[in-house]
């Protein structure tokens, strides 16, 4: 019997986000077993000239998940998380 993996859904909070990356560098990581985050599956954005301002993208997710689980300004959130007032 097969079991159907579910896809995570996220929340992005784009005014929350610092621009540190630690996202990107965690999937690269757990995806590609490398410390090369130009491999990464999530991209962050600079918006100019909004100092400080960032997009959020991502690019075939696999929605692992581990991006949520690391960001230090949760501006990136899993929806159910969001729902338990994690």
């Amino acid at each position: 019997m097969e079991v159907k993996k579910e896809r995570l859904k996220f929340k992005i909070n784009a005014a929350a986000c610092s621009g540190c990356r630690t996202c990107r560098l965690i999937c690269a990581l757990v995806n590609h077993r490398e410390n090369n985050p130009k491999k990464a599956h999530i991209k962050i954005i600079g918006r100019v000239p909004v100092p400080g301002g960032y997009e959020i993208k991502f690019d075939k997710c696999n929605h692992c998940a581990e991006c949520a689980k690391i960001c230090p300004m949760r501006a990136i959130i899993l929806k159910e998380d969001e729902e338990v007032g994690k």
